[in-house]
C-alpha cells in the first residue's frame, strides 16, 4: 500500500491494534447489554460510586506521582522493621497508607449516614430499626472523631471539636450558650 505519510508501524500492526480496540469496545457493549438488569438498580451505582469515592479520596494520583511509601518505617535494635509514623507531620505531604486510612474512615462515615437516611425502607421491626439507626449514628460520630484526630496529627493548631467546649453554660434551651440566639 502506498501512502503520502510515512508510517511508523507496519500496516498489519496498525490493523491488528484497531481490530483489538474495536473488539474490546464491542465486548464492553455486549457486557453492558447483558448486565442491564443489574445496571438499572440504584444500589449498583451507589456501590460503584463508593468504590470510586474511596479510590479518589485515598490519594492514588498523589501516591503514583510522588511514589510515596505506605508509611514511615524504622529499624529496631534487632533489625526488624516497624512503622514509625502513620501520618506524615505537616500539611504538605502524606504517606500512601495515610490517604487510605482517612479514605476508609470517610467512606464508612458516608455509609453510616446513608444507612440512617434509608433505614425507613428496611423491613424490620421498629426496635431493630432503632438499633440500626443508633449504631449508625454512633459509628458516624466515631468516624468523624477519628478523622478529626488524624487531621489534628497533621495540623496541631486545629482546635474545633465535634462537641462544645467544657466551659459552655448548659441548661434549658434558652440558657444554653451553644443554642441561644
Amino acid at each position: 500500500m502506498v501512502t503520502q505519510v510515512k508510517l511508523q508501524l507496519p500496516f498489519q500492526t496498525i490493523l491488528l491494534r484497531n481490530a483489538i480496540f474495536f473488539a474490546i469496545v464491542l465486548g464492553a457493549l455486549v457486557l453492558v447489554k447483558r448486565s442491564y438488569s443489574i445496571l438499572i438498580k440504584p444500589w449498583t451505582w451507589y456501590i460503584l460510586s463508593m468504590v470510586v469515592f474511596f479510590i479518589c479520596t485515598g490519594g492514588v494520583v498523589h501516591t503514583v506521582i510522588h511514589q510515596t511509601p505506605w508509611f514511615k518505617f524504622g529499624m529496631n535494635e534487632y533489625g526488624q522493621q516497624y512503622v514509625v509514623e502513620y501520618f506524615m507531620r505537616g500539611q504538605r505531604g502524606q504517606w500512601a497508607g495515610e490517604g487510605y486510612i482517612v479514605s476508609t474512615l470517610t467512606t464508612l462515615g458516608a455509609i453510616s449516614a446513608t444507612i440512617v437516611g434509608v433505614s425507613h425502607k428496611f423491613e424490620v421491626s421498629d426496635a431493630t430499626r432503632r438499633l440500626i439507626i443508633m449504631f449508625s449514628l454512633v459509628g458516624l460520630v466515631g468516624f468523624v472523631q477519628f478523622i478529626l484526630m488524624a487531621y489534628r496529627i497533621k495540623s496541631p493548631w486545629y482546635g474545633p471539636s465535634f462537641f462544645p467546649p467544657e466551659d459552655y453554660r448548659r441548661g434549658p434551651l434558652s440558657a444554653d450558650q451553644g443554642n441561644n440566639i
